[in-house]
């Protein structure tokens, strides 16, 4: 009898949440836990500042960014413990400064899994000491020499059968006679013992993967919102709680763009039926949304999601050819190579389109590559607003109707609009 449970960032931003999060699994009687927990906050965000000042070697914001790291947990650990440091925390942060003292590799990504990877470090090892000061015994656990991935930094691809293998032995409750598991979502290890992570937002894949490798009764994802919303309520004015998802629906969403789940996760959890429940960490009675299974109870509403920070890149051939199955494969190997995904795709006669998520390390790459054989044109600052279950609007109408709209694409259960936003 397992349970997994994943607390997202938000959901550990600060030691008034952290004292929720001790009380909540202090009160759980299920009798064997393990916890996933991400980086506090924003500090993925601020890790990857740092990463990008240690490889551009800017000393100042490389200061900047360690300090502002630095004095976030010192913070909370002066609340929670009403002293100024942990040593277990301390020697992370030494770890820290001595890997960013070294001159960079030539290699972003495997630069950015080792530093940025230090955010899940700190946040669970904080954790699983405030827990234990709180009367709750724990084990803390490394998952990096558990969870063995390929060498593809930022994107590391999962070794299932020498993982699965791995995570059994390690979290053995009874044999152990450990009751609760604390460790680490997103991040993983190469079988060399490099340190590698899952994708951006990877640590629901994490819990599913555990999840999985241990049979586990649930998987429950915490968030800061009351389950699977149907439209997100920083963007439109009227939405409504889902209340069930197949896991086919729930994979679809995700792929498109949905931030409540990471689009990795629902796989292993379908694949032996382990259900999913998305809760409110600030009001754990509620019940939430269940993804699962069964079918569904009732039709689904129309569901919106929208992604920001959008490029559109066209292609076409400089004698004005048609473009081939080749330009195409062309396209998509760029795209592959610089670890791109596309969220949209148009072609004609001359001109091939994909939308892709901006980063300006990886969109500027891409360009270079596709300009050595190619017209190359880009749009940026857009929006990808997707409606599943299409029946449009007013709530998605209204949103899109003062921008310039540029792409415009349906089919049988799904609307499209890339806009300027």
């Amino acid at each position: 009898m397992i349970k997994v449970y994943k607390f997202g960032g938000a959901s550990v931003k600060d030691a008034t949440n952290i004292i929720r999060l001790a009380n909540q699994l202090k009160e759980d009687q299920y009798p064997h836990k393990v916890v996933v927990i991400s980086a506090m906050g924003k500090m993925t965000n601020a890790f990857e500042r740092l990463a990008n000042a240690y490889f551009e070697q800017n000393s100042q914001d490389k200061k900047d960014a360690f300090d502002y790291i630095y004095q976030y947990h010192s913070n909370i650990i002066s609340e929670l413990f009403n002293q100024d440091s942990l040593i277990e925390i301390e020697e992370l942060f030494e770890q820290i400064e001595t890997k960013i003292a070294d001159s960079p590799s030539l290699n972003f990504d495997f630069e950015y899994d080792q530093i940025v990877s230090f955010g899940e470090l700190l946040s669970t090892k904080l954790i699983s000491k405030y827990i234990s000061h709180a009367g709750l015994n724990n084990s803390w656990v490394d998952i990096r020499p558990l969870l063995r991935t390929s060498e593809n930094y930022r994107e590391g691809v999962v070794d299932w059968q020498i993982s699965e293998q791995n995570i059994r032995q390690k979290f053995r409750f009874k044999t152990n006679n450990v009751s609760l598991y604390i460790t680490q979502g997103f991040i993983a290890s190469t079988y060399t013992n490099l340190t590698t992570t899952l994708g951006r937002e990877g640590s629901d894949y994490s819990a599913a993967i555990v999840a999985k490798s241990l049979e586990a009764d649930s998987l429950t994802i915490w968030k800061d919102v009351d389950g699977v919303l149907n439209a997100d309520p920083r963007y439109f004015t009227v939405t409504e709680k889902i209340e069930f998802l197949s896991y086919r629906d729930a994979i679809e969403l995700a792929y498109f763009g949905a931030s409540v789940i990471h689009p990795k996760t629902l796989k292993p959890l379908r694949d032996i039926g382990i259900p999913l429940f998305v809760k409110n960490f600030h009001h754990t009675i509620r019940e939430g949304t269940m993804i699962g299974k069964q079918e569904k109870v009732k039709p689904l509403p129309p569901i919106y999601i929208l992604k920001k920070d959008q490029v559109l890149i066209t292609i076409a051939d400089r004698g004005l050819s048609f473009l081939t199955e080749e330009d195409i494969a062309f396209f998509y190997q760029a795209l592959a190579f610089h670890q791109a995904k596309s969220n949209l795709v148009q072609q004609s006669a001359l001109y091939f389109s994909v939308v892709i998520d901006k980063n300006d390390r990886k969109f500027s790459a891409i360009i270079e590559q596709l300009m050595q054989k190619y017209q190359v044109k880009y749009n940026d600052g857009l929006e990808l607003l997707t409606i599943q279950n299409s029946n449009p609007t007013r709530n998605s109408l209204d949103y899109i109707s003062h921008k310039e709209l540029l792409i415009e694409q349906h089919n049988r259960k799904t609307s499209r609009y890339l806009v300027k936003q």
